[in-house]
């Protein structure tokens, strides 16, 4: 009986689609103080939850294939999000993650009060559209909780954006349009009210909004069922990524699946070069054929607007990368990727 009830829901639900409501944070005249108790509430929540841990497993597919430095850039920030715990889930499996926050209202002083400088996550001063992301960032995009904000058109554009550059795009939700995450939406707030006192820093506006004069677990809870009827589902991810198809593009797409229902997730990213066995000073590959020519690896090579310019180098087994505002690095052959 159970199971033909949820089926039922399910199959209502899907065809009246998804909804595009308001959410309180999103209002230009919400309070301040407000919208950042609720994001540090977010924060001290999902520190708790097993998806910083998953989104950062993701997003090591994206990540330089011969490790070290991870530079991603944010989109829809906000005022940082999960990103802390995503950087930390990163530094544990070797990267040096190197983070920018971008947001089209930035507000890097609501980062900034919260967290030291200096810790890798630096926050971009100018307004950035996600559906036009300026050249001068590079790095792999990410959405952490923040895809469902944008109409379908947004939406759209922002993963042609990401494609059309040959860049790597991660988009990822907490929330999802499914009958039991819906429902584990209806613990919020008493989930509010006891992990409040784990929140650092914890500032008295936190308690006096929480336990005082209690809104802060009425805003939390209307944002967090708004946010699961605004979130695209796999399918409708799948859909967007239809018309944009390439040979040396991959997008991806799946669920994760949780105590109470499924998250999707998408990742589109270039091909990375197979790698080639090259002999030095020989001038053929080992298994006798001749080795390619450097124009034709770098025909195979996808320029991204984050290099300014390549130089061969003298022994002929290095390419130099510059990039804005960076000294340049050097990547061995066969791991060259843009």
């Amino acid at each position: 009986m159970a199971r033909w009830f949820r089926a039922v829901l399910f199959e209502r639900y899907e065809l009246s689609g998804r909804l595009q409501l308001f959410e309180f944070e999103d209002l230009s005249w919400f309070p301040d103080v407000l919208r950042r108790a609720m994001t540090r509430y977010l924060k001290a929540a999902l520190r708790r939850s097993p998806l910083p841990a998953f989104w950062a497993e993701k997003l090591a597919k994206l990540a330089p294939a011969e490790g070290g430095v991870f530079r991603i850039v944010d989109l829809g920030s906000g005022s940082g999000g999960p990103i802390d715990s995503v950087a930390q889930e990163l530094q544990q499996k070797g990267y040096l993650p190197e983070i920018t926050l971008t947001d089209l209202y930035p507000d890097p002083e609501s980062y900034l009060s919260d967290h030291n400088r200096g810790d890798g996550v630096q926050y971009w001063p100018e307004p950035v559209d996600a559906t036009c992301v300026p050249p001068g960032l590079a790095g792999v995009r990410t959405m952490f909780l923040s895809f469902h904000h944008h109409s379908p058109e947004r939406a759209r554009a922002i993963l042609r954006d990401a494609f059309e550059k040959r860049t790597g795009i991660a988009v990822f939700e907490g929330s999802a349009r499914d009958l039991g995450v819906l429902l584990s939406y209806s613990l919020v707030p008493l989930a509010v009210l006891l992990l409040t006192p784990t929140i650092r820093p914890l500032k008295p506006s936190q308690v006096l909004l929480t336990y005082i004069v209690p809104v802060l677990p009425i805003f939390v809870l209307w944002d967090g069922l708004v946010s699961c009827l605004r979130t695209y589902s796999a399918a409708e991810l799948q859909r967007m990524t239809s018309s944009l198809r390439s040979d040396d593009y991959i997008w991806e797409v799946g669920e994760l699946k949780g105590p109470f229902g499924k998250f999707p997730w998408l990742i589109g990213r270039p091909k990375r070069i197979s790698p080639d066995p090259l002999v030095a000073g020989a001038g053929h590959a080992a298994n006798g054929t001749k080795r390619p020519s450097w124009s034709d690896i770098l025909d195979r090579c996808f320029l991204t607007p984050d290099v300014d310019f390549l130089v061969l180098g003298e022994q002929k087994q290095q390419i130099f990368i510059r990039r804005a505002g960076n000294q340049g690095s050097r990547i061995r052959l066969p791991w060259v990727e843009f």
